[in-house]
């Protein structure tokens, strides 16, 4: 029997009211996270396969070092003139609580952006990925970061993540078979996929 993935364009809160006001929402903010150095040369799941992690994640505090390197985005606003100097790639680490339309506003300074999910059941990170993917054509690395589960890993990658590191690494390579979860598709979205409806049967 066939599984179905649900539309991809559902997830709470709504694509517009995130790019229209993303500070009102209905929810109390967290606290910042509590973001560990993740050292390269790391295991990651990118484009469904396991391959070495060439970036290395900083915390608020940590040192910058040379290299591909992922910070704060609240780091990277107060260290930006610094940063137009480095040696290598900047990618930056957001959450739900970020405000999108800032980030969006920064868009050519990055090469990847990281998506921490502080909890499962929180979906805005979706809507963040599909609002930077489809809406404004980021095309660097989409990274979704934290508390993430392999039934998610194909919604993650409609709406347009590319690379995916739960916290859980140790099932990793077992959990990229999830991809092949779910064989039909009722909607189209960031992952360019043909819907079940738009493909025609065979002939013969």
């Amino acid at each position: 029997m066939w599984k179905t993935a649900c539309p991809a364009k559902a997830f709470w809160p709504p694509i517009d009211a995130l790019a229209n006001n993303p500070l009102k929402r209905a929810y109390t903010p967290r606290k910042q996270h509590n973001i560990q150095r993740r050292k390269s040369s790391m295991k990651i799941l990118k484009n469904r396969e396991l391959t070495e992690d060439t970036w290395t994640t900083l915390s608020t505090d940590d040192a910058l070092i040379d290299g591909d390197i992922i910070i704060p985005f609240e780091r990277w606003k107060k260290a930006k003139p610094s940063l137009a100097s480095h040696t290598g790639k900047i990618g930056v680490l957001i959450s739900s609580d970020t405000a999108i339309n800032e980030v969006i506003e920064n868009l050519k300074h990055f090469d990847l952006i990281a998506l921490y999910f502080p909890k499962y059941t929180d979906g805005t990170c979706f809507s963040y990925a599909f609002l930077l993917r489809e809406r404004h054509r980021f095309t660097g690395e989409l990274r979704a970061m934290g508390d993430i589960f392999r039934d998610q890993f194909t919604y993650l990658e409609r709406c347009g993540f590319d690379a995916i590191l739960p916290e859980n690494l140790g099932t990793l390579a077992a959990d990229k078979k999830s991809f092949d979860d779910i064989s039909v598709i009722y909607q189209s979205s960031a992952d360019g996929v043909e819907p079940f409806y738009r493909i025609r049967p065979s002939r013969g």
